[in-house]
């Protein structure tokens, strides 16, 4: 099974990313609820900036986007498949990115993260991941359907056409009407004693008178 293209994954994950950094945003203008920020992600690079968190945030979302090609590109057939198949990858990315990855550039203890504390606390957070593989998978799906040639429907024989093309000699002949004899054939034919016998003094003498 071909695997689809590179760049249906980056498409794919600049879209997730896009949809996710809206969620963040969002987020961050209500309380704590353990979800990343954009100026969190800008503070990996030395800029705790929102502007420059969103840069890094797209990039990194385009590269995780190629590496779900790379990883379920043979397996994912379309669209069903591609949900599927992405929440998981952003589960799995949860469980790298914010428990694992952020901690250990922060300077952060990866113990602490891996609590049920902590993890129930960073929900939000998983919620985003799923809606970003989410849309990852989808996006790939699509433009996998849309790349598959199109099967071309063979046209069922139309009944009425059947029997017009059909040979005479196909079709059976139906058997002939039985046909009555002439009437003199019919006189030939009755018996004897029904015939009519001729009138009196008509018949032939069949000897000499006595």
């Amino acid at each position: 099974m071909e695997r689809p293209k590179i760049r249906y994954g980056a498409i794919g994950g600049l879209i997730g990313g896009l949809v996710f950094a809206g969620i963040m945003v969002v987020n961050g203008t209500l309380a704590n609820m353990g979800m990343l920020t954009l100026p969190l992600i800008g503070s990996l690079v030395g800029h705790p900036s929102a502007w420059v968190g969103f840069g890094v945030h797209m990039l990194n979302s385009a590269v995780i986007g190629v590496g779900y090609v790379l990883i379920f590109g043979r397996i994912a057939k379309g669209m069903v498949d591609g949900l599927h198949f992405g929440m998981l990858y952003g589960a799995i990315w949860w469980f790298v990115g914010p428990l694992t990855l952020m901690p250990l550039l922060t300077g952060g203890k990866v113990a602490a993260q891996w609590t049920f504390p902590s993890m129930l606390g960073m929900f939000p957070s998983f919620i985003g991941h799923i809606v970003y593989g989410a849309i990852l998978g989808l996006t790939v799906g699509a433009f996998r359907d849309a790349s598959l040639p199109v099967a071309e429907e063979v046209a069922e024989p139309d009944e009425k056409q059947m029997r017009s093309d059909a040979s005479p000699t196909d079709a059976i002949a139906p058997a002939p009407l039985p046909v009555s004899p002439p009437s003199s054939e019919r006189r030939r034919a009755s018996p004897l004693f029904i015939r009519r016998r001729p009138a009196p003094g008509t018949e032939e003498s069949g000897g000499d008178a006595q």
